[in-house]
């Protein structure tokens, strides 16, 4: 799964930055600074083999209106 937020490139496990044309790993985001973006993005791609991307999508957007 590959997901992408404007200049951010996030696998599983890893996320990356396009900076001056090439991407650098980052451990967190401009966009996001306070956010564990790989930390959620594992979580609910893990959650989606398990439980199913419907209930994984559901936990998901539970957590921002707890969190955000």
């Amino acid at each position: 799964m590959l997901l992408k937020l404007q200049q951010i490139v996030v696998k599983p496990g890893q996320q990356m930055l396009l900076k001056e044309g090439k991407y650098i790993k980052s451990e967190s985001s401009p966009n996001f600074p306070n956010i564990p973006i790989v930390e959620l993005v594992n979580k609910y791609v893990q959650q989606c083999l398990t439980i199913g991307r419907s209930q994984a999508m559901r936990n998901f957007r539970d957590w921002v209106k707890n969190n955000l």
